[in-house]
């Protein structure tokens, strides 16, 4: 039996702390290699498998990919439930925070992998239609926001469109998260995960309100 949205070969339960083994074994050599450049037998290795065995949990080596952009999906997706539900500036500003919060700590304890789910060109074309799709749901489930906001009067207008805020938003979120925790120069200084925290959610603000609350600086 396998999960056809992302290549993984279900089995017993007792094999998914093996399945989780291979999935922290890709992770980890992805930090410091290529995707072309990762074999079966590293990933069968580093979770204690032999080759026949890793078929057994996983098709391919994209298929390992597949699943840890789904997990990631799913993680993100719930802790950002409560910045797509609201609504208004000040009840925006606590829930935002803790959003921001969250994804902080995602790419500061998994940058490179997620440095190749949003931005490796050299993946198979299973993941880069993965990420569309990852992508468009994001860009939709802000967009409404927006939109949300607009509605009310809460936000002003555009130019620009809902969706093209909601690209923007979107986009220089990760590539500031990217830069922060993946960045591939080494003499990148080594970022403040809590000042980073503020810079994301004032962008965030600024950007949908054109302002920021009182309490916090301009």
């Amino acid at each position: 039996m396998s999960d056809t949205s992302t290549g993984r070969r279900r089995g017993l339960r007792k094999g998914d702390a093996r399945e989780a083994d291979i999935l922290r074994t890709f992770e980890t050599l992805i930090a410091e290699r290529t995707l072309a450049s990762i074999s079966i037998d590293e990933l069968a290795h580093g979770a204690g498998l032999s080759r026949p065995t890793f078929y057994f949990y996983f098709k391919s080596k994209d298929a390992v990919l597949a699943a840890l952009l789904h997990e990631i999906e799913t993680q993100v997706s719930a802790a950002q439930a409560d910045w797509y539900r609201g609504s208004g500036i000040g009840d925006t500003e606590a829930s935002l925070r803790q959003n921001m919060g969250y994804i902080v700590d995602l790419w500061k304890a998994r940058g490179p992998l997620l440095r190749l789910i949003h931005f490796a060109t050299d993946v198979p074309a299973e993941v880069l239609e993965y990420r569309k799709r990852y992508q468009e749901r994001l860009t939709r489930l802000n967009t409404e926001r927006i939109e949300r906001e607009r509605a009310a009067g809460l936000a002003p207008a555009g130019p620009p469109s809902s969706a093209a805020l909601a690209t923007a938003m979107i986009q220089l979120r990760t590539v500031l998260l990217c830069d922060a925790f993946a960045s591939q120069d080494d003499t990148a200084p080594v970022a403040d995960p809590d000042q980073l925290i503020e810079d994301l959610v004032a962008a965030q603000l600024r950007l949908l309100y054109g302002q920021l609350p009182a309490r916090l600086p301009a």
